[in-house]
């Protein structure tokens, strides 16, 4: 069987969460289904030199698609009049897969399977901006509706598919996200104490990894930090690992923080901005705890990646999170209550033997979610699709 797959957002030099999960996915699916051939098709102003899977497998082909310049295939695209992809890219394929969202209006070969991450924009449109909201309220349900089948990041993804679109349950299958189970755990004291060095970070310290987005609700986590007992905050730093928000246009988010660093004295909060990826399991590591109180998430991998890691994790129990967590994350209720967070945070931080049964509950719960696996359910979604007469 050949399988088409989309695979632009893979090659972009900023991985997103739907990069990393589609890289992490295709490598383990081509380790099971080793006779199938595996068609990538890739829009040249993305990448021109797109980076291949490492290794390389023998089952893999790479497609550019260059006919017209990006400007103007974004325009055809938008307006749904660009051509069929499998006649841009040459990839003739018995069935395509399109893991962001949307299914590319024409594809001559009729079967195809659409991963959606998440409904966001249904369900939390404050958090996007007017033109992206705009434009995946145009083109995710037209995608759910022409796709022979749909995989969905979670079962709160399911959920919403159902609620939203009438969409039919047998038509959905879960797919979660999953670990690489060799990167991500315990790190050694002695990378611990570098990569503190290298990020300023001077005591002990609660951690939260991401971008510093609205929706991340990173603002909420630094007023629930503020309002801890001075003798917390001299011991334990806030180090916000991630982008600024005005590189994503969330400006005033850096604002709000700022704000609040100020009023609490300069070695309260370390921001690292950028970080190496290499960092991040040592960063996990040394954290007294990870909190991560995001008003909304298709899936939740960093709270995956920090129990991996031994450190006890705090989330918020909303849309996809609870899954991630499942019984090892302690949760607040409301995103939009910092006293909330403040209290549980101080609560965990008092009782050693609650902290120490996490880090034991999140190592184990973590071990659940492999590539292996999730490529498996992936791979069975793909064969039925393929197999079935046009």
């Amino acid at each position: 069987m050949k399988i088409g797959i989309e695979a632009s957002a893979m090659f972009r030099k900023q991985k997103t969460g739907v990069a990393q999960y589609a890289y992490n996915l295709l490598t383990e699916l081509t380790k099971q289904m080793p006779h199938d051939e595996f068609l990538l098709t890739y829009i040249s102003f993305v990448t021109k030199k797109p980076e291949k899977l490492n290794p390389s497998p023998p089952n893999v082909s790479y497609h550019r698609i260059s006919l017209f310049p990006g400007k103007v295939f974004n325009a055809m695209d938008h307006y749904l009049i660009a051509p069929p992809l499998d006649v841009m890219s040459g990839a003739k394929a018995d069935v395509w897969l399109f893991p962001n969202f949307f299914r590319t209006p024409l594809v001559l070969s009729r079967r195809s399977v659409i991963v959606v991450h998440d409904l966001a924009f249904e369900d939390a449109p404050q958090f996007l901006v007017p033109r992206h909201r705009e434009y995946m309220h145009r083109r995710v349900p037209q995608s759910v509706r022409q796709s022979s089948h749909v995989v969905a990041v979670s079962e709160n993804t399911k959920r919403q598919l159902i609620k939203h679109y009438g969409t039919d349950p047998d038509k959905i299958t879960v797919v979660e996200p999953a670990l690489d189970q060799d990167k991500y755990k315990p790190a050694e004291a002695e990378a611990v104490t570098a990569v503190k060095k290298k990020y300023g970070i001077t005591r002990e310290y609660l951690l939260f990894v991401g971008t510093m987005d609205p929706r991340k609700n990173v603002a909420g986590l630094v007023r629930a930090y503020a309002a801890l007992p001075d003798e917390v905050r001299q011991r334990y730093q806030l180090v916000l690992a991630g982008a600024p928000g005005r590189d994503w246009g969330w400006g005033y988010v850096d604002e709000e923080i700022d704000e609040l660093e100020q009023s609490l004295g300069q070695d309260s909060i370390v921001r690292t901005g950028y970080f190496a990826d290499a960092d991040k399991p040592a960063l996990m590591t040394g954290a007294k705890l990870f909190v991560w109180p995001s008003h909304y998430e298709g899936w939740g991998m960093p709270l995956l990646e920090a129990m991996a890691c031994g450190t006890p994790t705090v989330t918020a129990r909303n849309s996809s999170l609870s899954e991630a967590g499942g019984e090892a994350a302690a949760y607040v209720e409301q995103t939009d209550d910092p006293a909330e967070l403040t209290e549980l945070i101080q609560k965990l931080l008092d009782d050693d033997v609650r902290l120490a049964a996490m880090r034991e509950a999140g190592i184990e719960h973590a071990k659940k979610f492999t590539w292996a696996t999730s490529a498996q359910k992936l791979a069975g979604v793909l064969r039925s699709v393929g197999q079935k007469k046009r």
